[in-house]
């Protein structure tokens, strides 16, 4: 018996962004509105937080798609680089270790920062005499 719709997968595709998005819309943006100082600066620890997180998530993806594509069944021309015995890469092992922990490190030390300078017991650093 054939199946009533054919898949096809431009239509899934099609559909699926839209779809996945959907919950995006019950999203509210207060945080990325500050409204007072130390809430302008909550966010700015924020998004640099998330931007220096971007910087190993996106080429992490990047290199898993690539080495999908590169090392597929299909692909012939793979064979002629695959070496089993291949086991260890200094500079591999140090590229790999190293730059997520000096993300981490960075991390650490923003959040060590701004967490202390963000301290609401704080005393507070200038005080305006119009207000």
């Amino acid at each position: 018996m054939p199946h009533p719709i054919p898949l096809d997968r431009t239509r899934i595709f099609r559909w699926s962004a839209p779809i996945l998005a959907l919950p995006l819309t019950a999203c509210d943006w207060v945080v990325m509105n500050p409204s007072g100082d130390i809430a302008v600066q909550q966010r700015d620890l924020i998004l640099i937080s998330t931007a220096l997180m971007l910087l190993i998530v996106v080429p992490v993806m990047a290199l898993v798609v690539f080495f999908a594509w590169r090392y597929r069944a299909a692909n012939k021309a793979a064979d002629k680089d695959y070496d089993p015995d291949w086991d260890h890469s200094t500079k591999l092992e140090l590229l790999i270790w190293s730059a997520p922990l000096l993300i981490i490190i960075c991390l650490g030390a923003l959040t060590w920062v701004s967490t202390h300078k963000l301290d609401p017991y704080r005393p507070l650093d200038r005080i305006d005499a119009r207000t």
